[in-house]
């Protein structure tokens, strides 16, 4: 009953593509990083593969109909309500995914199939390492962050919260140059970690809780990183003892999720919750503009850009909180200028 809407003008205007005979309730999605034309979207009743075909020359079709396969990775395990999704930065074969069903699923064939691990714990959240791909992060869903270490055909995970006082941790991020470098955004603020260290919280942000977190890939020192707090983006050039806010977005507008543009540090966005919305920074998040899609009215959850291609950016969202409802997935191919609708009657928490 889902629908699958495309945009190839940057957002302006959005055709229907196909339609998913299955409700998606919570979801993520990633695009495979060495094949654009491929989107895996997590949701209530497991992993969706989409596949748009290509031309001789290696040119993605948009105009023509996905491949469509769902949900796929079961194996017989319960894979139902996955709500978090991540590859491998190291390599685009590896994909993993968690949720509700306290099982990590991880794939090393590009989501054709899956091995299931057994973890006790429900992620919301997940980071591989970026220097050692037999090491995973998650973020559960009551209890905190925990370290995944793969060695002997099986996981062994360990609690990392020592220090964080706080029991609802909305997001992680693992510094790109040193990955013994953590941020955490929790209900209590931002806590770092550094190397064999235990969690530190940062200077207190204009607003107690951090609901996200991402690291300045310009900075080789990790002391220069984000945080989405209430009504503002807040940027630390000194590992978090002190922070600069942007440009008032209004009350509420919850910062739920921060990507760095891999081409430019010098241009980011996010999206907000309570209203939902998207902006865009072009000052390292001194000031953001807003480039919400016409006509959503929902939750905007998270965002995403092409690493290949700058302007192509996925925005997407739905209400999972009071008076829940779907949303949709948005595609832009000109940084924002304009939206389509690629995906409809989803709730997207969140994009890698």
């Amino acid at each position: 009953r889902d629908s699958l809407y495309l945009s190839t003008d940057g957002g302006q205007t959005w055709a229907l593509d196909i339609t998913i005979e299955a409700y998606i309730g919570e979801t993520g999605l990633v695009v495979k990083p060495d094949e654009p034309n491929v989107v895996f979207i997590a949701t209530f009743w497991g992993i969706v593969r989409v596949e748009y075909p290509l031309d001789y020359w290696g040119n993605v079709l948009w105009d023509n109909t996905p491949a469509v396969e769902y949900p796929i990775g079961w194996n017989g395990n319960p894979g139902n309500n996955i709500r978090a999704l991540a590859f491998d930065p190291n390599n685009p074969a590896i994909l993993y995914a968690a949720g509700r069903n306290t099982q990590l699923a991880k794939s090393i064939n590009g989501g054709t199939s899956f091995e299931w691990y057994e973890t006790g714990l429900q992620f919301i959240n997940l980071a591989v390492d970026p220097t050692d791909s037999t090491v995973i992060w998650g973020g559960e869903r009551l209890r905190g962050i925990y370290k995944g270490k793969f060695s002997g055909g099986s996981y062994t995970w360990t609690g990392m919260k020592e220090g964080i006082n706080a029991i609802k941790v909305n997001d992680i991020a693992v510094d790109p140059h040193d990955s013994s470098h953590l941020l955490a955004a929790t209900m209590a603020g931002v806590y770092e970690k550094q190397g064999s260290g235990g969690w530190q919280p940062t200077g207190a942000l204009n607003y107690v809780e951090a609901f996200s977190v991402a690291f300045d890939p310009s900075d080789l020192s990790g002391a220069s990183f984000y945080a989405g707090s209430e009504s503002y983006l807040e940027r630390t050039s000194n590992g978090g003892g002190s922070w600069e806010m942007s440009n008032n977005l209004g009350y509420p507008h919850y910062v739920n999720d921060i990507f760095v543009d891999p081409n430019n540090a010098s241009t980011l966005y996010v999206t907000t919750r309570s209203p939902g919305a998207v902006y865009k920074s072009t000052d390292k998040g001194v000031s953001l503009t807003a480039i919400t899609p016409a006509g959503a009215a929902f939750d905007f959850n998270a965002v995403v850009v092409d690493r290949n291609n700058s302007n192509i950016i996925f925005a997407g969202g739905g209400n999972y909180f009071a008076s829940p409802g779907p949303g949709s997935l948005y595609r832009s191919i000109n940084g924002g200028e304009s939206w389509n609708p690629i995906l409809d009657n989803v709730i997207v928490n969140a994009l890698a």
